[in-house]
């Protein structure tokens, strides 16, 4: 099989810890992998890798990526660029010379950003690091469902939820702008104000976040076109396997198209407009009590990584051939 090589930037990360189940897995089907942090040129002069593929969280590629993909195409070996989080401003072209042959994306609707880049295009998410399913659902304290909602630009977006559920509403991202006690005065005179519901709660703590979702019986929102994929797959990680229910949006299903299936073990939101969808099923009265998302982890990951291994081949192929073209070929 192929021997590849993988970098991804340096750190503990999402990226890297998905590379590692990534790494284990390829290997499992015949692939041999190295992996670095390095751009470091001499590695790929000095070692026959058939294939060089790249993990970035998102762009912009700094000057040495750049290089590395430049040098390891220069050398006849095609190159797989992976991104996760993306964003229409910072998807312009690259030219041929470091254009990567390939290009994974987490969702399918970021294809739209890069229709300019020719090269083959893959849908590939992050792999989430979960715990084995429980095998029904988890003992919880309420049997009534209360919902998890994270909050990503200011506390006003809890005003546009429109229930008598119990409503967690996550806002720990907004303490890189304010503090603690700002967030909660304004909270504590929203409510006064009734702009929202009683049954809503602030949380502004880890540590209460993790007793909510190991102690309640939760559906997590996550259907926020706005959620980084990183931070979609670090909830994923959170609350996947533990009894609770997992709301995203049509989009975001597309990175595991083959596993959520709305209404059994998850519930698909539309993208857009979405809290108005939300608030929609809020009156729907549909019953969750059997929809609780519940994965084993090679029922996430096997058949993309079975996907991998024929875009692994296809670029191969693609390369041997326009190699071996009469119209590269040395005339005698």
């Amino acid at each position: 099989m192929s021997q590849i090589l993988i970098y991804s930037r340096p750190g503990k990360n999402q990226v890297n810890a998905s590379v590692e189940i990534l790494i284990e897995k390829l290997a499992e089907i015949g692939h041999y992998t190295e992996h670095t942090h390095s751009t470091n040129w001499a590695r790929i002069f000095l070692n026959p890798y058939h294939l060089v593929h790249l993990f970035v969280e998102q762009l912009p590629l700094t000057v040495n990526e750049l290089f590395f993909i430049s040098l390891a195409k220069t050398l006849g070996k095609p190159t797989l660029l992976s991104l996760f989080n993306s964003y229409p401003k910072q998807t312009k072209p690259l030219s041929s010379v470091v254009c990567p042959d390939a290009l994974t994306l987490s969702q399918t609707n970021h294809f739209q950003y890069y229709r300019d880049w020719i090269c083959s295009k893959s849908v590939l998410p992050l792999f989430p690091e979960i715990k084995p399913p429980t095998g029904g659902s988890v003992s919880l304290r309420k049997e009534k469902l209360s919902y998890l909602i994270p909050i990503e630009k200011n506390l006003e977006e809890a005003f546009q939820y429109k229930t008598d559920h119990e409503i967690y509403f996550d806002a720990r991202l907004l303490l890189k702008q304010q503090s603690s006690t700002n967030l909660r005065k304004q909270w504590n005179l929203f409510l006064k104000e009734q702009k929202i519901h009683p049954l809503s709660h602030l949380i502004l703590s880890e540590d209460k976040c993790r007793e909510l979702l190991k102690d309640e019986n939760l559906c997590v929102v996550l259907a926020s076109p706005r959620m980084k994929h990183t931070e979609f797959t670090s909830w994923l990680e959170k609350s996947l396997n533990r009894g609770h229910v997992i709301f995203l949006n049509e989009f975001q299903a597309t990175g595991f198209s083959h596993a959520w299936t709305s209404g059994q073990n998850c519930q698909v939101l539309a993208s857009h407009h979405w809290p108005k969808s939300l608030n929609h099923f809020f009156t729907s009265d549909i019953d969750l009590s059997n929809c609780q998302s519940h994965f084993k982890n090679s029922e996430l990951t096997e058949p993309l990584v079975n996907e991998l291994s024929r875009l692994y081949a296809k670029i191969l192929r693609q390369n041997t051939t326009l190699i071996s073209a009469d119209s590269v070929k040395m005339k005698s």
